[in-house]
């Protein structure tokens, strides 16, 4: 079995799966970016930016749930597309493979966790919930996301307004727990954002 004889390529803007759909594939995205959004009538609210080296649609697809998102490629994108019989026997012959897969889910349990335990805190706290997600995407919080992108997902994950996470955003910069590199973020210290979203909890609630 060669994988690269599973290898889809997809111009940019293009509609992977819809929400709804039958989740028959494991997807890898192997080149390019690939967005994830909630569609509600004509709407569409983004969700999460996929970068180059992840799976998306997982839970989906473990679970033969349907999808509960639409995938669009946001450039010229290469998606690795296992169909289910494939996949299953593929991971169980391939360790290396099934290791990094697992390895995946749980960085994303990990992830979960973290904003499992500020999810309806104080707006700070939900904030830095919904940003240690976004820019754990690429698994090593060097996210390759523009700083416009990591806003409209803030928004979309918290309703603040976008003012407020701007500032927000500009104060984690100013101490240095978020990095720029040209326009886009990059999280510096993950121990750092979780210490600032207890101060803002402990603010809100002790003044």
């Amino acid at each position: 079995m060669k994988l690269s004889d599973y290898e889809k390529r997809y111009s940019a803007s293009a509609i992977i799966y819809r929400q709804g759909d039958s989740p028959d594939s494991l997807l890898l995205l192997e080149k390019g970016k690939v967005s994830l959004s909630k569609v509600r009538g004509d709407k569409h609210s983004l969700q999460k930016i996929v970068t180059e080296g992840s799976f998306f649609g997982l839970e989906e697809f473990l679970l033969a749930a349907p999808r509960e998102e639409e995938a669009a490629t946001a450039e010229d994108s290469v998606v690795l597309e296992l169909p289910r019989h494939l996949a299953e026997s593929y991971l169980l012959s391939n360790p290396r493979f099934l290791s990094e897969l697992c390895e995946f889910l749980a960085r994303k349990s990990r992830c979960l966790d973290k904003a499992f335990f500020l999810a309806g805190k104080s707006e700070g706290a939900r904030l830095s919930a919904a940003l240690w997600l976004t820019l754990q995407v690429s698994g090593n919080g060097q996210s390759p996301l523009g700083a416009d992108e990591v806003l409209e997902i803030l928004f979309s994950a918290t309703g603040l307004s976008p003012d407020k996470i701007a500032d927000f955003l500009a104060e984690l910069e100013r101490l240095e727990i978020v990095g720029k590199s040209e326009t886009k973020l990059f999280l510096k210290s993950a121990e750092k954002l979780f210490r600032y979203a207890e101060y803002l909890e402990d603010k809100e609630h002790f003044g």
